[in-house]
């Protein structure tokens, strides 16, 4: 009785091997870069840079398939733990950034100047502007000194943005 015992279990065994051999077997194939995954998928609807060694840009496209939103933050991990501070950059940084993804000619005329709006809320802060043809934020940290930047996010505001920045008024 012990030996069919034994021999179910084992025969059991060979089943799970088996199957768990299988699934390695499918899912290899799985595209694993970056043209595997263009030719599969399409081109992306976002996509992220690392600008600097310490900063990252992460652009989403509008149905023109030109940028909508740019967001720059310092480099974190992908899925981020709680415990872990974020980073952040110089204003004189984030200012040069924003000139080199967004140049004045290509926001257009400011209508409201970047930092003529400002709030703060304990250490957590920010600003933002307004131009012809995108909106900036900056999300600051006010207990470093000299101030930080935690983010920065251009919005444009072309039509084949909108379904992305709608909650943008001018």
């Amino acid at each position: 009785m012990q030996g069919e015992v034994q021999q179910a279990y084992t025969r059991g065994m060979v089943r799970a091997l088996l199957g768990f051999a299988a699934f390695l077997a499918l899912a290899a194939p799985v595209p694993q870069n970056s043209f595997d995954l263009h030719a599969r998928y399409g081109e992306p609807d976002v996509q992220r840079f690392a600008i600097r060694p310490d900063i990252t840009l992460t652009v989403e496209y509008g149905d023109d398939h030109r940028a909508c939103i740019l967001d720059i933050r310092p480099r974190q991990a992908f899925i981020q733990g709680f415990l872990r501070r974020p980073g952040s950059i110089s204003k004189e940084t984030s200012l040069q950034l924003l000139d080199e993804v967004a140049p004045p000619e290509v926001r257009g005329k400011d209508t409201m100047p970047l930092f003529s709006n400002q709030f703060e809320s304990s250490c957590a802060g920010g600003t933002s502007g307004i131009s012809e043809h995108a909106q900036v934020s900056l999300g600051l940290n006010l207990c470093e000194t000299p101030v930080t930047v935690q983010s920065l996010r251009v919005s444009f505001t072309r039509p084949a943005c909108e379904r992305l920045t709608k909650w943008i008024e001018h």
